[in-house]
């Protein structure tokens, strides 16, 4: 019965030859050069970059020894009264007899919201300011290896530490009493969040120069771009342009911990803005992706 399905008019040794091709080709299609990936496995876009925040230890130690070199920073621009690490800083100038600061983001730079990100990849989720509060209002967040010590070592030596963070105004109870569990005592003063005034926009050069007003600022540290100099809203080449003339600043005055999962480069490659439609933002990731053509192998089978 199964051999005429095959074909009705066919003879038996005609409908096993023809059972035959087709067994042998579906063997095959699994088979071939070692290079060959099955198309229809599409990894989610965040899966590896949270992964790697959450697994590799390599990301623990980036982060330890980026605050190792700052506490050396610190040092050294403490007894150089003439160091300033903002841009806003050295422009207006007369910061020398003001009393030391550091500037520091906080989310990725200070406090670890992998949990977060988790969620969102394993419940396919996206971003959304509602999402987010239900995460920071359990004020769960923990600390980047190196960053306790490091605030630890600020304190001790007369500086004060200031977050400047995109978290919005609204946050603020929640994101001390998180910094709190943690080991981090600080004031309304030091945490210095989006919209708190009209001004404290996304761009935080405004909060920069509020806190250049008061302090002199030795360091500053963040996991994105504008943690230093501001390119928002800029694609990749011209964000790439504008910090190029103070990349002798990084590892010097600027520390910039790593952040592959968010953060100002990825509107960077689709111009400078979310285009707002998943394929079209996947297309453009893939598409600004640098490749190469690999020489033809000859498959044997």
């Amino acid at each position: 019965m199964k051999l005429m399905i095959l074909g009705k008019n066919r003879t038996r040794c005609e409908n096993k030859v023809v059972l035959f091709c087709i067994v042998f080709l579906i063997a095959i299609s699994g088979s071939g050069c070692s290079h060959r990936k099955c198309k229809c496995l599409q990894a989610d876009d965040r899966a590896l970059a949270s992964s790697w925040m959450h697994n590799a230890v390599e990301y623990e130690y980036i982060n330890k020894s980026t605050y190792t070199a700052a506490k050396t920073a610190l040092i050294r621009a403490l007894e150089d009264t003439s160091v300033s690490a903002s841009l806003e800083q050295e422009e207006t100038g007369g910061y020398e007899n003001l009393p030391p600061a550091v500037i520091l983001d906080l989310d990725e730079t200070v406090i670890n919201n992998g949990p977060f990100q988790g969620y969102m990849v394993k419940n396919k989720e996206n971003y959304s300011p509602e999402l987010w509060k239900k995460w920071s209002d359990l004020k769960d967040a923990k600390p980047l290896a190196g960053a306790i010590d490091f605030l630890d070592f600020a304190i001790a030596n007369g500086v004060t530490p200031i977050y400047v963070s995109n978290r919005i105004a609204a946050e603020e109870d929640n994101t001390i009493e998180n910094l709190k569990t943690i080991g981090i005592s600080t004031t309304r003063e030091q945490v210095l969040l989006k919209n708190e005034h009209e001004d404290w926009t996304s761009d935080k050069r405004t909060r920069r120069e509020h806190v250049a007003r008061q302090y002199r600022i030795l360091l500053l540290l963040g996991d994105d771009l504008n943690d230093f100099v501001s390119v928002k809203g800029l694609n990749t080449n011209d964000r790439n342009e504008k910090s190029l003339p103070y990349i002798n600043n990084f590892g010097d005055k600027w520390f910039i911990l790593p952040n592959p999962s968010y953060g100002s480069w990825e509107p960077a490659v689709y111009g400078g803005h979310y285009p707002g439609e998943y394929e079209k933002e996947h297309k453009m990731r893939v598409d600004s992706l640098k490749t190469f053509v690999p020489a033809e192998t000859n498959c044997k089978h």
